[in-house]
């Protein structure tokens, strides 16, 4: 048992900034006033039409991370967007090919483990369709060439959202540059 351990809180994953944030408010309630919002997590079963219209960024995670960068001069957008930007195109490819021969329980896992990376990032419209893909699998339906191009090209759309909003540049990009 958590308190037993001698802990205050927990959050579970996978989690979400505002999840985290609100966790960390609730704790310290003078450090983060007026910071959290509700976000659009737990909207399930959107059709293609609405989940093609929510936003490419979570804005309540976007305000979160703007607030956490104030305060450290960029250094939380650079780490959350970097290791997302990283690590989001590695989980897609897995997922991608798995798709192609795998059980039907690792693509749901990966659709998962996209999904949530995507949740933690504010990548709102990414999760949706990751989740779309995750609940496909589910219910034993195929995932497509259509979902994933819609994935693949969602995931680019979203990296380059980000980085116009934080204007980030990772490692990657700094080697290319040289």
């Amino acid at each position: 048992d958590w308190k037993l351990a001698g802990m205050d809180d927990y959050v579970m994953k996978p989690f979400t900034i505002p999840a985290l944030a609100a966790t960390i408010a609730r704790l310290l309630p003078n450090k983060l006033s007026g910071a959290i919002a509700t976000s659009f997590e737990g909207k399930t079963g959107l059709s293609k039409s609405e989940t093609m219209q929510l936003p490419l960024l979570d804005p309540q995670t976007m305000s979160m991370i703007d607030t956490l960068s104030r305060r450290n001069g960029g250094a939380a957008a650079r780490r959350i967007f970097g290791l997302f930007e990283e690590h989001a195109p590695l989980a897609l490819a897995r997922f991608e090919q798995s798709v192609c021969g795998s059980s039907p329980a690792e693509i749901k896992a990966l659709a998962h483990a996209l999904k949530s990376m995507c949740s933690s990032a504010g990548a709102l419209r990414l999760s949706a369709l990751a989740e779309e893909c995750e609940r496909r699998v589910a219910e034993r339906l195929a995932i497509d060439q259509r979902q994933l191009d819609m994935l693949s090209i969602c995931l680019q759309e979203t990296i380059d959202a980000i980085r116009r909003r934080f204007d980030v540049v990772v490692e990657n990009d700094v080697a290319a540059l040289v």
